[in-house]
């Protein structure tokens, strides 16, 4: 199995390190050789001032390093056109696809992030900060 990236929680790095040099055991006892390239770990740490965690790039970094790239024009299009399509069984019980749009998946992400910061506020914990969030 080929991990393209990853992002862990600097208190899990250790375990990182044991799973790297054990690979995945299957049911049968077999290993399943785990392809992980360490250039492409990302830690989430608790310090948001932290640039490298054990050698590791912080997420908060990476947010620090796009925000002082310049951003290159572009045409966007997204829009109405399509973006994926969503199986579902729905209420009758036969299969469909449903045909979601660039502007519906933004929407939908943005409703999910304001529903979480609002609902940690009702229950008055911190919310995550927005880059954490995004």
């Amino acid at each position: 199995m080929q991990i393209t990236s990853l992002v862990v929680h600097e208190s899990l790095l250790p375990k990182l390190g044991e799973t790297v040099k054990l690979g995945v055991g299957g049911d049968d006892g077999t290993k399943l050789k785990l392809v992980l390239d360490l250039n492409k770990v990302v830690v989430l740490s608790d310090d948001s001032k932290l640039d490298v965690v054990k050698g590791y790039p912080t997420v908060e970094s990476l947010v620090r390093l796009g925000e002082g790239m310049e951003e290159k024009p572009r045409k966007f299009g997204g829009g109405n056109r399509l973006c994926y399509l969503f199986q579902s069984s729905g209420t009758s019980g036969l299969p469909k696809a449903m045909m979601i749009s660039h502007k519906n998946a933004i929407h939908s992400g943005l409703q999910g992030m304001v529903t979480a910061v609002q609902s940690a506020r009702y229950a008055g914990v911190e919310s995550l900060q927005p880059q954490t969030v995004l």
